[in-house]
C-alpha cells in the first residue's frame, strides 16, 4: 500500500492492498490479534510511504536525514 503514494502514479493499488489485510482480520480470533496485525501492517505502510521525507534518496543532508529518521521512529 505504501508504493501507491507519491511519487508513484499508481494510486489505485491502495484499493487492492487492503484485500489481504481484510482477509487476515476476518480470520483473526479476537481483538488482540487483530490489533497486532493492524499495528504491523500500518507500521510497514508508514515506513514505505514516508521514506522520502528524510532525504534518503537524493539530498544526503545530515540534518534532514536525522529529522526523517526521527519521523520514522
Amino acid at each position: 500500500m505504501g508504493i501507491s503514494f507519491p511519487p508513484n502514479p499508481i494510486g489505485t493499488l491502495a484499493f487492492f492492498a487492503f484485500i489481504p489485510f481484510l482477509l487476515v482480520l476476518n480470520t483473526s480470533e479476537n481483538y488482540n490479534t487483530a490489533l497486532k496485525y493492524s499495528y504491523v501492517m500500518l507500521f510497514a505502510f508508514n515506513l514505505v510511504a514516508i521514506y522520502w521525507v528524510g532525504g534518503f534518496t537524493h539530498a544526503r543532508d545530515v540534518y534532514l536525514m536525522f529529522a526523517g529518521g526521527a519521523l520514522l521512529l
